[in-house]
C-alpha cells in the first residue's frame, strides 16, 4: 500500500496569498523550491501565512525572481496546541543551547519564547536574532505548526517580579522550576490542573547556576506564582523547559 506523500510547507507573508493566487518572492524560498527540491510547474506544496490555515497550492510559473501558484484548497491547520505556553528561558552561556531550545520547543508546541535575564545568567544581547527567527520558521514548517512562534524581547526577571506583569505576557498560571523545591512537584500540578479553564501558562527556567535565593524568595511572594521541582534528577537548562512544556501539552 502506497504511503501518502508529505507535501513541503512554507511560511509566507499575508500579502503573498490573494484569493486564489499565491506569490513567492523570498529569494531563499525560491532557491529551495527550484534548486534544492527541484519542483516544477504543476507540483504542489502547502503555504501558510500565520492565520492557522493551510493553502494547498499548485505551482504555475517559476522564475529566478518570483514563483506564482494557484490555490487549490484552503483548510484549517491542526498543528497548534489548545493552550498558549510561553517559555521564559534564562540566557545560557552558549547561545547554541538557546537555539536548541527554540528548535525543539517549537516542535513540542511552545507558542512564545522570551530570553530571561537572571542574577546567575548571562547578560548578553541576542545578536543572532535573525538566525533565531529562521530556526523558529524552519522548525514550525517541519513540525506542521499553523504559525511561527514569537521570539520576544529580553525580560529582566527582577523587574518582572517587582512590577505587575505587562498585559501581553499575563497568564492564568506562572510556573517556576526550582531544582531544590521538595514540596511541590510537576506531577502534583498536572494532577490538579484543569486545562479547560487554563488558556495561557508561563514557564520560567533558570540558567546553569539556577535561580538565586533572592529570586526564589521574591517569586514566592509574587502573586500567582507556583514554584515546583521536577524530582530527584537535575536537568540541564536547555532541557527543563522542554520537559515541562511537553508534560503540559501531552498530559
Amino acid at each position: 500500500m502506497a504511503t501518502k506523500k508529505t507535501l513541503h510547507r512554507f511560511f509566507v507573508s499575508p500579502s503573498s496569498i490573494n484569493n486564489k493566487k499565491a506569490t513567492i518572492i523570498n529569494h531563499d524560498q525560491i532557491h529551495q523550491i527550484t534548486h534544492v527540491l527541484r519542483m516544477k510547474p504543476g507540483d504542489t506544496l502547502i503555504l501558510l501565512n500565520g492565520d492557522q490555515k493551510e493553502y494547498l497550492t499548485s505551482l504555475k510559473n517559476i522564475s529566478k525572481k518570483e514563483i506564482t501558484g494557484h490555490i487549490i484548497k484552503k483548510q484549517n491547520n491542526k498543528g497548534e496546541p489548545p493552550i498558549i505556553i510561553r517559555l521564559f528561558q534564562a540566557i545560557p552561556k552558549q547561545l547554541t543551547k538557546f537555539e536548541q531550545t527554540l528548535r525543539q520547543g517549537t516542535e513540542i508546541g511552545i507558542s512564545e519564547f522570551y530570553p530571561l535575564l537572571t542574577e546567575h545568567g548571562e547578560a548578553q544581547e541576542l545578536h543572532k536574532r535573525e538566525r533565531m527567527m529562521n530556526i523558529l520558521k524552519e522548525a514550525a514548517e517541519q513540525s506542521e505548526r499553523g504559525k511561527i512562534p514569537i521570539l520576544g524581547p529580553i525580560i529582566i526577571f527582577k523587574k518582572l517580579l517587582e512590577n505587575s506583569f505587562p498585559a501581553e505576557i499575563n497568564a492564568d498560571l506562572n510556573l517556576l522550576a526550582y531544582e531544590r523545591e521538595n514540596k511541590t512537584f510537576l506531577k502534583n500540578i498536572l494532577a490538579h490542573l484543569d486545562l479547560a479553564k487554563v488558556k495561557t501558562i508561563n514557564i520560567f527556567i533558570g540558567p546553569e547556576g539556577g535561580f538565586s535565593p533572592t529570586e526564589i524568595e521574591a517569586a514566592r511572594l509574587a502573586p500567582n506564582f507556583t514554584i515546583f521541582g521536577l524530582g530527584p534528577r537535575i536537568l540541564r537548562t536547555e532541557t527543563a523547559g522542554l520537559v515541562i512544556s511537553g508534560s503540559l501539552l501531552y498530559s
